[in-house]
């Protein structure tokens, strides 16, 4: 979205944060890339937005880890 020829800042464009979100399953780095911001930026943007848990569930809707780290397989 712009206004006045200028893009919106993202605390803005939250519809561009959520589908940003929404294609890449709550990953929280890959929507930063596709955003072009810096991860620790919109995390804390989703936190201040109250959209961290949502993106968390996001991820764990899709079989991720709810931290981005791989999950440790149970030992036989």
């Amino acid at each position: 979205l712009e206004k006045n020829g200028l893009p919106l800042p993202l605390t803005l464009d939250l519809p561009r944060v959520r589908a940003a979100l929404e294609k890449h399953h709550g990953n929280i780095t890959h929507a930063a890339d596709e955003l072009g911001v810096w991860k620790p930026y919109l995390s804390v943007l989703l936190r201040d937005k109250g959209l961290r848990d949502w993106a968390k569930e996001l991820r764990e809707k899709s079989g991720s880890p709810a931290t981005g780290r791989p999950r440790r397989q149970p030992s036989v």
